[in-house]
C-alpha cells in the first residue's frame, strides 16, 4: 500500500501524461489498464519523431538494445505492473496553481542568488579561496538534489500533522528561509557558509518536489502532447528563473551590496511561499507508524525498478556521464576578474550567458531540429560545441591582442555554451523516456533522469577541482596553465559521442515495451 501511494507526488513538471482521476470504484482500479491504447502519440509540434510509432507497437529492429530480454522473469516488471494497477492520488484542491507557479520559478532564482555571483565574490574576495576550493563549497548542494525522487516519495507516504502536500509546503518553506537567513547574517566561515548552502537547497529541493507532486494532482487531464510541450515548457521556466536570480544578484554586486546582504534579502521570496504554502487546503490522510529503514527501503523500491530497465537506464547514464565532464568556469572567474579586469556587471553578463544560449536553444530544437535524428542531433551537437568552445584559447594565450579584439567577444563561446548545450540535450531525452513511460509513472522517471543529472554535476565540481587544482596547479596567483585546462575541457565535450550506443539511432526506435512487460507482469 505505502509503494504504490509513493508514485504519483515523484512527478515533476517536465513529463505529465494523461492522469484522469478515478473513484475507488472506478474499473481503471479493478483491472489493468490497456497501455497501448492509453498512451496516446505526441504532437510533432514539441515531440518531432518521438512518436510517430504507436507506443504500445513493437519498435524496429534498431531498438533491440533497449528491450528487456525476458520480462516475464523479471521481479522489478512484476513491482511496476502491480503499482500500475492500483496507484491513485486524490485530487483535492484543482485551484492549487499559485504555489506550483511560483515555486517553478522562485527556485531557480534563488538558486542563481544562493549559488552565483555573490557566493563567488564572497569565497574570493572575502575568504581569499582558491578556483577548486569554490567548486567543493557548492558540490555537496548537488547531492540534496540528486536525493530528490526519495524526497518526493517521503512528501507521499509519511504525512506530516495529516498532510503530504501543505505541511511538506510550509516547513520547506521555513526551512529555505532559514538556511538564506542564516548565509546571510550568521554564516562567517566557509564552514558555516557551505553548511547553510546545504540548509537552504535541502529546503528548495522539497519546495521542488512538493510543487511537482500538486501540479500532477491537478492536472489529471491531457495527453502525451502536452507531456512534450511541458517539459520544452519546463526547462524554457527553469532558466528564466535562474536569469531572473543572476540579473537580480549581479545589479546587487555591481551596486556594491555586500553578498551577506544579497542573501538575507533573498529570505524574501521563501517568505512569500510560506505564505502561499498556508493558504493550500488538502485532505488530511491518516498516517501510519513506519520503521525508518523500511521507509527508506520502500522509497528506494520503485527508482530502483525503473532502472533496471534499459529504456530508463541507458538515457540516465548518458545524461549523467554528459555531465559528468569537467569545466573551467571557477578558473576562467579568476581570469575575467583579474587579468581581463572585468567589472562586475560585465562578470553578471557572462554568467547570464548560459540562460540565454539555453533558451535559445530550446526554441531552436523545437522549430528546427526535431525532425532530426537522434544520434546525429546530439553527435553533431557536441562536435559544435567541442570546436567552439576553444575560442578562448585565444584571449588565454593573449593572441586576441594581437588582433585587437577584447576579451569580452569570446565570453559566449566559453563554458558557457556547454551547460547550454547540456541542458538542450535533456530535452529529447526526456521526450523519448516520457514516450516509453507507463501510465502514472512520468514524474517517476522524470525524477530519476535530473536525479542522474544533478548528480553528473556533482561528480563534474569534484572532476573540475582535479584538474584545475591538484594536476594543472591553477590558484588565484597562478594562471599561466588555465589554456590546458580550457582545451582538456573542450575536449571532454566529445564525450556524447563515445556514449552514443545508449540512445536509439533514431527517436522513433526508442523504447515502448516497458509498458508491454509492465502489463504482462499485471494479474489476470
Amino acid at each position: 500500500e505505502l509503494l504504490c501511494s509513493a508514485l504519483p507526488p515523484l512527478q515533476p513538471i517536465a513529463a505529465m501524461n494523461s492522469l484522469s482521476p478515478a473513484s475507488p470504484s472506478s474499473p481503471a482500479l479493478l483491472a489493468p489498464p490497456a497501455f497501448a491504447g492509453e498512451l496516446p502519440h505526441g504532437s510533432p509540434r514539441f515531440s518531432g519523431r518521438l512518436h510517430e510509432d504507436a507506443p504500445g507497437a513493437a519498435g524496429p529492429a534498431g531498438a533491440a538494445g533497449w528491450l528487456p530480454d525476458s520480462p516475464q522473469n523479471d521481479p522489478s516488471l512484476a513491482l511496476l505492473g502491480k503499482a500500475l494497477q492500483r496507484a491513485d492520488a486524490p485530487l483535492d484542491d484543482p485551484g492549487a496553481w499559485a504555489f506550483p507557479c511560483a515555486v517553478s520559478l522562485a527556485v531557480p532564482c534563488l538558486q542563481a542568488v544562493a549559488g552565483g555571483l555573490p557566493l563567488q565574490y564572497l569565497l574570493k574576495d572575502v575568504y581569499g579561496m582558491s578556483p577548486a576550493a569554490l567548486g567543493l563549497v557548492s558540490a555537496p548542494c548537488a547531492l540534496i538534489w540528486a536525493a530528490s525522487p526519495f524526497w518526493g516519495f517521503l512528501t507521499d507516504a509519511l504525512p506530516l500533522l495529516g498532510c503530504r502536500r501543505q505541511s511538506y509546503a510550509v516547513l520547506s518553506a521555513a526551512t529555505t528561509s532559514a538556511g538564506l537567513l542564516a548565509l546571510g547574517r550568521l554564516a562567517r566561515t566557509p564552514l558555516q557558509v557551505a553548511a547553510a548552502l546545504l540548509v537552504a537547497n535541502l529546503g528548495m529541493a522539497f519546495l521542488v518536489v512538493t510543487a511537482q507532486a500538486l501540479v500532477v494532482e491537478t492536472a489529471r487531464s491531457g495527453s502525451l502532447t502536452s507531456a512534450t510541450g511541458r517539459t520544452a515548457a519546463f526547462l524554457g521556466m527553469r532558466q528564466l528563473g535562474l536569469l531572473a536570480g543572476t540579473l537580480i544578484s549581479g545589479n546587487a554586486v555591481h551596486r556594491g551590496v555586500h553578498p551577506h546582504s544579497v542573501f538575507a534579502h533573498a529570505t524574501i521570496a521563501p517568505v512569500l511561499l510560506l505564505f502561499l504554502a498556508l493558504s493550500l487546503s488538502e485532505r488530511r490522510h491518516a498516517g501510519s507508524a513506519l520503521d525508518l529503514a523500511d521507509l527508506c527501503a520502500r522509497g528506494l523500491n520503485v527508482p530502483r525498478a525503473l532502472l533496471g530497465q534499459p529504456g530508463l537506464r541507458d538515457p540516465a547514464v548518458f545524461i549523467a556521464c554528459c555531465a559528468m565532464t569537467p569545466k573551467a568556469v571557477h578558473a576562467m572567474f579568476f581570469f575575467y576578474t583579474d587579468i581581463a579586469f572585468f567589472s562586475p556587471k560585465t562578470v553578471m553578463g557572462i554568467t547570464m550567458t548560459p540562460h540565454v544560449l539555453s533558451l535559445a536553444g530550446i526554441a531552436l530544437y523545437c522549430t528546427l531540429a526535431e525532425s532530426c535524428e537522434l544520434r546525429t542531433f546530439l553527435s553533431g551537437m557536441s562536435i559544435t560545441v567541442a570546436l567552439v568552445t576553444l575560442l578562448p584559447l585565444l584571449p588565454l594565450l593573449r593572441i586576441n591582442l594581437l588582433w585587437g579584439i577584447g576579451e569580452v567577444w569570446f565570453v559566449p563561446f566559453d563554458d558557457g555554451l556547454a551547460v547550454a548545450s547540456l541542458e538542450v540535450m535533456l530535452l529529447p531525452l526526456l521526450t523519448l523516456c516520457a514516450r516509453s513511460c507507463p501510465q502514472r509513472l512520468e514524474g517517476t522517471m522524470c525524477a530519476v533522469l535530473m536525479a542522474s543529472y544533478h548528480l553528473g554535476l556533482f561528480c563534474s565540481a569534484h572532476l573540475s577541482g582535479f584538474v584545475t587544482s591538484s594536476l594543472l596547479g591553477i590558484a588565484s596567483g597562478e594562471l599561466s596553465l588555465l589554456w590546458v585546462a580550457k582545451l582538456l575541457t573542450s575536449l571532454f565535450q566529445l564525450t556524447p559521442l563515445l556514449l552514443l550506443g545508449l540512445v536509439p539511432e533514431r527517436a522513433d526506435q526508442g523504447p515502448t515495451s516497458l509498458q508491454e512487460a509492465a502489463e504482462e507482469q499485471q494479474p489476470r
